[in-house]
């Protein structure tokens, strides 16, 4: 067994990506510029930071993710529907060796905002 990180042998032994089963968002933290177009019809695009928690992992693990986002919503005053994207970067923490990024690409088909 070679000690040297690029080794097969080594990869072979480590699950650096595990398969996920699901995950959810704690807290997401958006900053964000927001165009009307109609009264109706506005685009809010800009940056977000979530913290939240993935399952089947073999211990689950708290993640952190950091990205830009776009969405585009129509409708009334007080109900909106919309669409978005989100492009960003999860970071999981496995052990202090072991450590992983996972670039993602969401299209989020249907969102429904409620305002009060």
């Amino acid at each position: 067994y070679k000690s040297d990180t690029t080794s097969e042998q080594h990869y072979s032994t480590v699950k650096l990506k595990p398969v996920i089963n699901s995950g959810f968002e704690i807290v997401q933290i958006k900053f964000f510029y927001r165009k009307y177009f109609l009264k109706t019809l506005y685009l809010n695009t800009g940056v977000y930071l979530g913290f939240g928690y993935l399952r089947g992992i073999e211990n689950s693990k708290v993640h952190g993710s950091l990205g830009l986002f776009s969405n585009i919503f129509y409708g009334f005053e007080h109900l909106k529907i919309g669409t978005g994207l989100m492009v960003g970067d999860t970071h999981i923490t496995y052990n202090s060796e072991n450590k992983t990024n996972i670039f993602s690409v969401l299209l989020i088909p249907a969102i429904i905002q409620i305002n009060f």
